[in-house]
């Protein structure tokens, strides 16, 4: 069952990463905020705090309030959790077909 719990771990892991990876990081890279895309503001200085490193310009805390980005962050969030709902439940099939 541990083997089993390591291998549903591993392929959720890398299924979310896969997602983020293909959707969230050209999201954050490329929302246009004004003129510049937010990757070049933060690569040049020109943000709220002024010495951001390109890694902060892809979490959610470099959303301005109220931007309608944040609906693209939550429909992945929906998504990872119904692949988590998906893999436990074949896992639950599997445990119980070994019971």
């Amino acid at each position: 069952m541990f083997l089993r719990f390591v291998r549903l771990s591993f392929q959720l892991f890398l299924m979310s990463m896969m997602i983020a990876t293909a959707g969230l990081v050209p999201l954050m890279q490329f929302y246009p905020d004004e003129s510049q895309p937010l990757l070049q503001q933060l690569l040049s200085g020109n943000n709220a705090t002024g010495n951001a490193t390109w890694i902060e310009g892809l979490s959610i805390a470099a959303i301005p309030d109220g931007s309608h980005i944040l609906w693209g962050h939550l429909i992945f969030v929906y998504m990872i959790t119904a692949l988590a709902l998906v893999l436990l439940h074949r896992n639950y099939q599997g445990f119980t077909a070994l019971r």
